[in-house]
Order: structure tokens, then C-alpha cells, then sequence
């Protein structure tokens, strides 16, 4: 990266289209050293708390990678 480029952000936010065949959507971005996740679902297909147990899910198995 170039020093004209000016700092990294400290983070990014992600907005994804679950589209017309996927009931829930994750979309990774790397910023530095950390990993940002965006989310989205469609709440008539998948309930919220359903979501954040495959979420809750999701995030164990990544920090088991480690």
C-alpha cells in the first residue's frame, strides 16, 4: 500500500442481496488484520433466532480454525 493511500479503515460494513435463491447470505471482507462478516436473510424463510444459532455457528467454527 502506498503512503499517498492514507490509513486503512478500521472497519467495513457490508450490505449483500440474499437474491431470489438464498435464504441467508455472508459475505466476508478482510480489513487488515481482522475479518468482517455481513449478514443478511430474508425473515420470511429463516426466522431470527434460527439465524443466529447457524451464525453463532459459523463464528465458533472460525475461532476453532485458529
Amino acid at each position: 500500500i502506498s503512503p499517498e493511500a492514507g490509513a486503512m479503515p478500521a472497519g467495513y460494513r457490508r450490505g449483500v442481496s440474499t437474491g431470489p435463491l438464498a435464504p441467508i447470505v455472508v459475505a466476508a471482507t478482510f480489513t487488515g488484520n481482522s475479518l468482517e462478516l455481513g449478514v443478511s436473510f430474508r425473515r420470511a424463510a429463516v426466522p431470527a433466532p434460527q439465524v443466529r444459532t447457524v451464525l453463532d455457528h459459523f463464528v465458533a467454527t472460525l475461532e476453532h480454525l485458529r
